[in-house]
């Protein structure tokens, strides 16, 4: 029984099913408010590791990568297969990330730190 719950029922100013009623809706705002601080931790944790894989990408102003010459450019088909290989898995931790439910959790801070950016 919470301090408020007991306190009432020790002024004896509600029925027992009162205090009882009470209590259980206090265990619920407990429950609610631990859930409500996981989904912070959550929410900061992605928008940390969002923050990193904005990092990684090149911004829009920043010069173009030079093109090596194609005489420099390896044309071993094992390593054009293992970079397509690395590509593709790239491609699908990518969707795998956009299909989580974290990712749609944030993406109104997402739009929210866009819009504050700009």
């Amino acid at each position: 029984m919470t301090r408020r719950a007991s306190t009432l029922a020790a002024e004896e100013k509600a029925s027992p099913a009162l205090v009882r009623a009470l209590a259980a809706s206090e265990a619920a705002l407990a429950a609610c408010e631990a859930q409500l601080t996981q989904a912070r931790a959550t929410v900061e944790r992605q928008a940390r590791d969002l923050a990193a894989l904005q990092l990684r990408k090149p911004r829009p102003d920043a010069p173009p990568t030079p093109v090596p010459p194609a005489a420099s450019v390896a044309a071993d088909p094992a390593e054009i297969a293992a970079a397509h290989a690395e590509i593709e898995s790239l491609k699908a931790d990518l969707a795998a990330l956009k299909a989580s439910t974290s990712w749609r959790v944030t993406s109104p801070l997402r739009s929210v730190t866009g819009l504050v950016r700009r």
